[in-house]
């Protein structure tokens, strides 16, 4: 084969089969070259100064099955326009939500997050807005259950329904784009349709598996904003352009509380103060197996996410469990429950003046925090860290799926399925002012 691409592994160097598919690449003893052609399996074999390598046809990705309206399709006979990532491609990214992790992957579909918060709600276009009066968001199915997606925050920003789905569970994820999306759920379809698919056990020993990771985020990139000596200047001289000097004076005083602010005794970054670095830790584990009548697949999933805005963080628990059983070589039963609840510390919606990054309007010669360690209430604008230390917005969302389901197989190639399945989705908020909280005079 010409073209073969050969590397040796955990290095750069690399090379490629002439016309007749010979090569030569300066290895060591020991090395592993890795060979990889397109349609072909890739290889891993130990270099030798004389060897012949045989690659393998495949066509797993044409083989592949996605899920369609009416059912199950190979790729290699499919007519519709269907994009679909795997849990393989999900898991690559560490992510809390399942979104996040379709950003870039899917073609003619638009993902963005409302902001920058861990709750924040996600807008998904399927070949741009459908409607213009109407919503635009689409419908979310998981195993053959339409999603709940209403936005029930009553704090003004929006929060993310399947922020109650753990990544780890997913097996694939199928978005409709035409025709097929509308075949089976009519106008519910109208903006697309993402099937959501879970894991199921298979035919064999039984496996477990476990997994932890952490991770870290920043805000990034940062706004640059004036200093203390760059805003003394800038207001000194708007004062003398007006010559209103002495009215300027007399604000930076009053915004300086005592401090010396011609000697910028004060210089505080009131955005590194809003921002704060993100951290996440996910662990989960899974159980599964089967056998030609009875497979299972059982899992549990932990994440714990600080957000990179102050006060803001997530915390959720999620278990799943799926059941089938062959009753008979034409009929099959089986059920899928999942249950997840999610803990969210919220901050003030982004049209509050107590806001976290509302904070970057206020002046750097004012002290975020006084001598005794309490919020200055004399800022330019009201101080958010008031409302961090006096008010708190704490959302539960706890979230239950569940399915039952026979299947009888009339004739090859029919069959008839019957479910009954329930969504379940509750969100409460608890949000407490005290006397000291902004505007509560």
């Amino acid at each position: 084969l010409p073209g073969v691409n050969i590397l040796v592994k955990g290095t750069k160097t690399s090379t490629q089969t002439d016309f007749d598919g010979n090569f030569k690449i300066t290895a060591k003893k020991g090395d592993i070259l890795t060979v990889s052609y397109v349609s072909f399996a890739t290889v891993h074999v130990p270099a030798s100064n004389l060897m012949t390598v045989q690659l393998v046809e495949t066509q797993n990705e044409l083989e592949a099955v996605l899920v369609v309206g009416y059912g199950t399709q190979t790729k290699k006979n499919l007519t519709d326009n269907i994009a679909r990532v795997t849990a393989k491609d999900i898991q690559q990214i560490p992510v809390s939500n399942v979104q996040n992790a379709l950003v870039g992957k899917l073609a003619g579909v638009q993902i963005t997050q409302t902001n920058g918060k861990v709750e924040g709600g996600i807008n998904v276009r399927v070949r741009g807005a459908a409607s213009i009066s109407a919503g635009t968001q689409p419908l979310y199915v998981l195993d053959g259950i339409p999603l709940i997606t209403d936005n029930e925050s009553s704090n003004g920003a929006p929060t993310n329904p399947l922020l109650t789905l753990s990544p780890n569970e997913i097996e694939s994820i199928d978005v409709l784009k035409d025709a097929s999306s509308a075949a089976i759920y009519g106008a519910r379809g109208a903006n697309g349709v993402v099937i959501i698919t879970t894991k199921k056990g298979k035919d064999g020993k039984g496996t477990f598996s476990l997994n932890f990771s952490q991770g870290v985020s920043e805000a990034t990139p940062k706004r640059k904003w004036l200093n203390s000596k760059q805003y003394v200047e800038l207001l000194r001289e708007a004062g003398k352009n007006v010559d209103d000097l002495a009215s300027v004076e007399e604000e930076l005083d009053r915004l300086a509380q005592g401090t010396d602010w011609r000697n910028g005794e004060v210089d505080t970054d009131w955005q590194d103060i809003a921002f704060q670095t993100g951290y996440t830790t996910d662990a989960d584990f899974s159980v599964s197996g089967g056998d030609d009548k009875t497979r299972y697949f059982f899992s549990g999933a932990y994440n714990n996410t600080t957000g990179i805005i102050d006060s803001n963080s997530l915390e959720r628990i999620t278990g799943r469990s799926n059941l089938s059983h062959k009753v008979s070589d034409r009929f099959t039963v089986g059920m899928n429950l999942g249950f997840s609840r999610a803990i969210i510390n919220r901050v003030q919606d982004d049209n509050s003046f107590t806001s976290p990054l509302q904070s970057v309007a206020q002046s750097p010669i004012s002290q975020a925090r006084l001598a005794d360690g309490t919020a200055n209430p004399n800022t330019e604008y009201a101080n958010y860290l008031l409302a961090k230390d006096n008010t708190f917005w704490k959302t539960n969302m706890r979230r239950l799926t569940g399915k039952v389901f026979g299947e009888l197989k009339i004739v090859k190639g029919l069959k008839f399925n019957s479910d009954f399945s329930y969504d379940y989705l509750t969100q409460t908020e608890d949000y407490w002012q005290g006397k000291n909280a902004p505007f509560m005079a």
